[in-house]
């Protein structure tokens, strides 16, 4: 792979920023005389061993379990940032009234509070848990690295990946010898691993070549075109298409066969769709793995890149009644990108908050039950009902023009049983 200034600079930006990452000061203190950062040198960021881990010697096994704790952690994390967003608008809604509060301040300032103090801890104990991966050989390694600046650990990544491009251009060669069409790997690489590198993003763009080169590794032996028709692309399970619906979200609610039963699609079309969902599995089984947040920013850039490929297999009207389902499935509360054409004002969703949040604790309360041994089955009614009493109550705050534009979006209503897993059919 030929090296860019771009890709280069930017390599060199997210290299230098996890050095200075690595010793940039934890704590903050008015007086550097009096006080110094206990942590000084003391800890790796994890991007900073995934980055020299042929220096350092890093074991396979080393990799996966680091890669596991940075997405347990992200996880957590997100969740614990939209904790934080939301106790913050509420402590902002609180300071804006002529006459305060002051018990109240106080007390919603503690839960801001918490949320920033959870937050650190949880980014102590990622770095925790990356050195007590290391073997004291490594973090020494790891600390000459830092020592002695970026210029050979840069060099090293650049060859590591022009190493791993050149094993994608020969695996495509060889499906291409094959009979196999390799185009959905080099728009892969043109459309998420090139812009990836141009934004500097080297360690993401670094496991877009892994997973392709085990695409590639999996289907090696195959002949046959992946946008041919197969067996494999006939035969997903419906378990499968309800999971990625259910986890993701309603960017994959036309691969569901009920959902395809009140579409009326042909034979041919469902054909097309259950190829153009073999494209798409890969990817999306692991992101079935990632946090709530990288779920969702997966969920809306899909349905992006779905619709002019929807539009070449659906007919105009199972597109309109598709739209239909997907807003009865996510409902008010669902993705704000899906409804821009509602209009939600700022006000409406400060007003939205409160129901949700009971909503979100009513939940949690089923969600223990299941925990402590309910069955599933039971408790699945109880929370759909929830599901759609929040959507009573949030439709009720909306003006006349926006329910009359709801209605109007909705269509007719479509039993429960197509939309979601484990509802009996009305």
């Amino acid at each position: 792979m030929q090296s860019n200034p771009t890709s280069k600079h930017a390599m060199k930006l997210i290299i230098c920023f996890v050095l200075l990452a690595s010793l940039y000061p934890l704590f903050a203190v008015n007086d550097s005389k009096l006080a110094t950062d206990p942590f000084a040198g003391a800890f790796f960021p994890p991007e900073l061993v995934l980055l020299a881990r042929d220096r350092i010697a890093l074991t396979q096994e080393q990799q996966e379990t680091l890669r596991a704790c940075v997405e347990k952690t992200q996880m957590h994390s997100d969740e614990l940032r939209a904790k934080l967003e939301h106790e913050t608008a509420a402590l902002s809604a609180l300071a804006k009234p002529e006459r305060l509060d002051e018990a109240a301040l106080d007390a919603q300032l503690d839960k801001v509070l918490d949320c920033e103090r959870a937050l650190k801890h949880l980014r102590i104990g990622l770095l925790v848990a990356t050195r007590n991966l290391l073997t004291p050989e490594q973090q020494t390694k790891l600390r000459g690295i830092v020592k002695d600046g970026i210029a050979q650990l840069e060099e090293d990544t650049r060859q590591r990946l022009s190493e791993k491009v050149e094993r994608v251009k020969e695996g495509m060669q060889k499906w291409a010898a094959r009979g196999r069409d390799p185009s959905v790997i080099g728009k892969t690489m043109e459309e998420k691993f090139k812009p990836l590198m141009d934004a500097g993003k080297i360690t993401e763009a670094e496991a877009e070549l892994d997973r392709l080169l085990e695409q590639l590794k999996q289907d090696g032996t195959s002949t046959e075109s992946p946008t041919a028709p197969t067996q494999a692309a006939r035969d997903i399970p419906e378990e499968v298409r309800n999971q990625l619906t259910h986890n993701i979200g309603s960017a994959f609610l036309v691969f569901r066969d009920k959902v395809q039963t009140e579409l009326k699609v042909t034979g041919e079309q469902k054909e097309k769709l259950d190829q153009y969902l073999q494209t798409l599995l890969p990817e999306a089984m692991q992101v079935l793995q990632k946090s709530e947040g990288e779920r969702g920013k997966y969920n809306q850039k899909t349905h992006g890149e779905m619709a002019a490929m929807l539009k070449k297999i659906l007919n105009e009207d199972q597109c309109t009644r598709l739209r239909q389902m997907e807003l009865q499935r996510d409902g008010l509360f669902g993705p704000a990108w899906n409804i821009k054409e509602l209009q939600i004002t700022d006000a409406q969703r400060q007003q939205f908050m409160a129901p949700i949040q009971e909503t979100q604790q009513k939940t949690q309360a089923l969600m223990a039950e299941i925990r402590k041994g309910a069955n599933p089955d039971e408790i699945r009614p109880k929370a759909l009902q929830l599901r759609l009493d929040l959507e009573s109550k949030l439709e009720a705050l909306l003006t006349d023009a926006q329910k009359k534009q709801w209605k109007e979006m909705l269509g007719g209503p479509v039993d429960l049983g197509v939309l979601f897993d484990g509802v009996p059919s009305q």
